[in-house]
């Protein structure tokens, strides 16, 4: 994942230096590289049921919970994607979970981590999880197609491009909304793209 990361970064590194001069520095001289770097991580990186799991378990949610409330139960209201449970309005529906979540099934899922994207992986056949690949295999190739095209008078509308993930927010059908309307737009800044 690393390498891949950073191969991509170079390659855009590598056109923008040569269409636009080399420099030092990185965030003001080189801003595609930088909006490539960024918004490629964001996609890489995004947050999964292993993920969610770990950071309920790294010990600071539990401890701004003591920190905040003495005495009661702890319950955790979730939209497993593996549940699939929708509300009226047709959005997935949100499930309270006791305690045994935070103190048994989180720590289990946290240490699973190494199954994500494998045949094991029963998060990773959710619709979601398809969509979130697909969105960083996407942008790669949106990266090679920006760093084969690119020329100097090219580059604020590269730029633009590059930045289109930075649209895209949420979780579950905020996220899917978001997505829609982040590719409508970067179909947009392509049609004026001739590289």
């Amino acid at each position: 994942y690393a390498q891949r990361y950073a191969a991509k970064v170079a390659k855009v590194r590598s056109a923008e230096i040569a269409v636009s001069g080399p420099s030092g520095d990185l965030a003001d001289a080189l801003p595609l590289t930088r909006a490539a770097a960024v918004n490629l991580y964001k996609l890489m990186a995004y947050k999964d049921e292993y993920e969610v799991a770990r950071l309920y378990t790294d010990g600071r949610f539990a401890a701004e919970l003591a920190g905040t409330f003495k005495g009661g139960k702890a319950r955790v209201w979730l939209a497993p994607p593996i549940i699939g449970a929708k509300g009226p309005d047709g959005k997935p529906k949100k499930i309270a979970f006791g305690g045994w979540m935070l103190d048994y099934a989180f720590p289990l899922m946290a240490k699973m981590k190494g199954l994500r994207g494998g045949p094991f992986d029963i998060f990773g056949k959710t619709e979601e999880r398809k969509m979130e690949r697909g969105l960083m295999a996407d942008y790669e190739v949106t990266l090679d197609r920006l760093s084969a095209g690119l020329k100097p008078e090219s580059l604020p509308l590269a730029l633009k491009i590059a930045e289109i993930p930075q649209a895209i927010r949420g979780y579950g059908h905020v996220k899917e909304a978001s997505v829609v309307t982040a590719k409508a737009a970067e179909a947009k800044l392509w049609e004026q793209w001739a590289g």
